[in-house]
Formats: structure tokens, sequence, C-alpha cells
């Protein structure tokens, strides 16, 4: 589905990004993980086309280097870490969603407004629609956003540590959310996640970045049987009923 080949990125001559090569099957959740400064970031930014990259970015067989911004924008969704937050209403954030299919003069379509009333049904912030997105707390303000990008409707969706602000309630929404949505889409993402505990338990498959290069890609039971997170984070893992958790 996405297949990335030696793709490097370079600050001045340093490289951030060293050579990466990997695939991400459709459907497929996988947490990208590392410690601060790994490369992280700058992988998905490299992705998502926002920073300049060298190597192949393939989705579904399709060069996305050479696809102009608005057709990328169909084909993957980026929510990044951090983000301005623009003087609109809920609603009007969510509708920017649609913004890689119309033109910027244009109303919304009836289709536009069938995926941004689904994207604000399935985030459970109807109540919220009328309120500007500065008003939001934190946590509020990023299931906004992930209203936006659900609304882009992209068989791909690329999340840079998505859940650092939520509290456990709304962090639990927003996987079961993400869930339902690969369920009945099919789509496949890609997630930066700081939680070792929580990344374990939501996602199929995992790649590990150590200084700009990928130490490990490979299945929940190949990561837990290798005890890179022990030796890479300084944590101890703790069998639970629940599943591992990691301290």
């Amino acid at each position: 589905m996405l297949d990335v080949k030696d793709l490097s990125v370079f600050h001045g001559r340093r490289a951030v990004c060293d050579g990466i090569s990997f695939s991400l099957e459709q459907g497929s959740v996988t947490a990208l993980l590392g410690l601060n400064g790994s490369g992280k970031s700058t992988l998905l930014s490299a992705i998502g086309g926002s920073i300049p990259a060298q190597g192949e970015i393939r989705l579904m067989g399709e060069d996305l280097s050479s696809l102009p911004p608005r057709e990328r924008a169909k084909k993957l969704a980026l929510l990044p870490q951090m983000m301005s937050t623009p003087p609109f209403t809920v609603e009007e954030t969510v509708a920017c969603g649609r913004n890689p299919y119309r033109s910027t003069t244009a109303r919304l379509s009836p289709e536009d407004e069938r995926a941004v009333e689904e994207a604000i049904r399935k985030t459970g912030i109807d109540s919220l629609r009328d309120r500007h997105l500065a008003s939001l707390s934190g946590g509020e303000r990023q299931i906004c956003l992930l209203a936006m990008v659900l609304a882009q409707e992209t068989p791909l969706l690329i999340l840079d540590e998505p859940t650092s602000f939520l509290d456990k309630a709304k962090e639990h929404l927003f996987w079961e959310t993400l869930a339902r949505v690969i369920d009945e889409r099919g789509t496949t993402v890609l997630a930066a996640m700081h939680d070792l505990t929580a990344a374990v338990r939501v996602s199929d498959r995992f790649m590990l970045l150590q200084e700009g290069r990928l130490l490990f890609h490979g299945t929940r039971a190949e990561l837990l049987s290798s005890n890179l997170l022990e030796c890479t984070f300084g944590v101890k893992r703790y069998e639970t009923e629940d599943g591992p958790v990691f301290a």
C-alpha cells in the first residue's frame, strides 16, 4: 500500500533520516517509536510532502512526489504534532478537510457536507460545532482536528503524537474512532507515539527509529520478544490482564 525506499532527509550535511525503507499494508495501524530527536516527525513530514526528501515514496503504486499538492492531499492526510489555531468554528475547521476537493471559492457540495457531518458524528463533537477552535481545551481541539483529517477521506492517515494533549477518556475515544474508520474504509494509519503501553495496545505493526535509522520494523509479537523497547527507552515491562505495561 505504502512503499518507502531509501528515504533520507538532510539538515545541512547531517542526515536526520538516513536510508529508511519499509512497506505498510492496507488497513494496518503502525506505531512509529523512538526517543526524542530520533527523526520521527521528520520522517512523517517527508512522507506527507511538507519537507523535501531523497528517495522513493509510493502509495498504491503511485509516486507521491510526482503529484501536485492538491492531488497528494486526496491520497494522504497529515496531522502534525503542532498546528496553528485558525480563527474558525469547529464546523468550519472540519470542513477544511474537504479543501482538496473544491476550489477556494466553491461552496461545499452535498458530498462535502456528508463527509463533514460524518466526521463530526464519528468523533462525537456535534455539541462543539459552533464554538471557535481557540475556545476549546487542548484535548477538544485535537479531537476536532482528527475530525478534519477524517473528513479528508484519504486511504492513508499520518499522525504525529496525536494523543499528547488528551486525557485517558478522550484518548480511548480517539483510537476507538480510528478503529471504526479502519474497519469501514480500510484506512492505513502511521502514527508517531510516545506512550509505549498505548502503542502496543492499539497498533499491529511497529517501527523503531534510532538516530535517524530504522532499527526495527515488524509485528507486535516480534517487538515484544526482542526487548528492544526496554533497552531503547530504559523502561521495565509488566504483564497485566489488559496486556503489557511499560514504566
